[in-house]
């Protein structure tokens, strides 16, 4: 009975000696970097791609920020822009910016602070991967200004480091003050690839 239980204990030793090398290559495995992955030309076709090259990491496109974060964050920490106001709708996070019209638009940008927190904004929207536009609205006899008006304030933010292109619309409203919104969206920025 004892010759036969030295016989099978080597299993024991084996069994010890298998498992630690499944954890040695499990844990070398777990170390180690993937390759890049490249994506199939058919794949690259439907998505219009021209280059066979992509990386698979490369197509997919960044994440937006959250919007009721971002508008916690823009709450706790407040731009310094004078009377503007700062609003949460269902799918758009809207920064407004009340504008007098007179008969010179370079008017609203004459402060030197203004300026700077306008183009301070912009260095802060350049580094969220959400899309932004801007919106005017005024009476039909102001509108030209008021968009004169949106047209300055989308330089200020590319001055300040917003790189990307920042679509401006007018419309047509009733009310005495015109004034700029500028809207930030939950969806991300169209980039190239």
């Amino acid at each position: 009975m004892l010759t036969n239980s030295l016989n099978k204990a080597w299993v024991l030793t084996f069994t010890d000696l298998v498992s630690l090398l499944l954890t040695f290559f499990v844990m070398l495995f777990a170390m180690s970097t993937p390759p890049n992955l490249k994506t199939s030309p058919e794949i690259l076709l439907v998505q219009g791609l021209s280059s066979s090259n992509t990386s698979l990491v490369q197509t997919f496109p960044k994440r937006s920020v959250n919007l009721d974060y971002l508008y916690h964050v823009l709450l706790e920490k407040p731009l310094q822009i004078k009377d503007a106001s700062l609003q949460l709708e269902k799918d758009t996070l809207i920064l407004s910016l009340p504008i007098t019209v007179s008969s010179d638009p370079s008017e609203f940008i004459s402060d030197s602070n203004q300026t700077e927190n306008i183009q301070s904004l912009g260095y802060i929207l350049n580094n969220l991967s959400n899309k932004i536009a801007i919106r005017t609205t005024s009476d039909l006899n102001n509108i030209e200004q008021a968009l004169g008006f949106s047209a300055q304030i989308a330089n200020l933010l590319k001055q300040g480091g917003y790189v990307d292109a920042i679509p401006v619309y007018a419309f047509l409203g009733l009310e005495e003050k015109p004034y700029i919104d500028i809207l930030i969206y939950p969806y991300t920025k169209e980039t190239s690839l």
